[in-house]
């Protein structure tokens, strides 16, 4: 509820951490701007192919969330 009242562009997003126990975190984000649930950047194809977990889709995928979820949210 804060983040709404504070930044006109919010989101919640579920992402896995292998190094942190039991591996799933979850942020409230909020924003000026630009959207969150695009990546801002585009991540150079050579450097892409070294990484082990992120990718473009991952980050659109962690802003899903389940309808109970959902639910939950849109009644703050």
């Amino acid at each position: 509820k804060i983040t709404r009242e504070l930044f006109p562009i919010q989101a919640y997003s579920n992402f896995l951490v292998p190094t942190y126990p039991g591996g799933h975190l979850g942020a409230n984000l909020g924003s000026l701007g630009p959207e969150l649930k695009k990546p801002f950047r585009t991540i150079p194809e050579n450097f892409q192919k070294q990484l082990k977990y992120y990718s473009p889709e991952v980050h659109e995928a962690s802003f899903v969330l389940p309808y109970f979820a959902q639910k939950m949210f849109e009644a703050l």
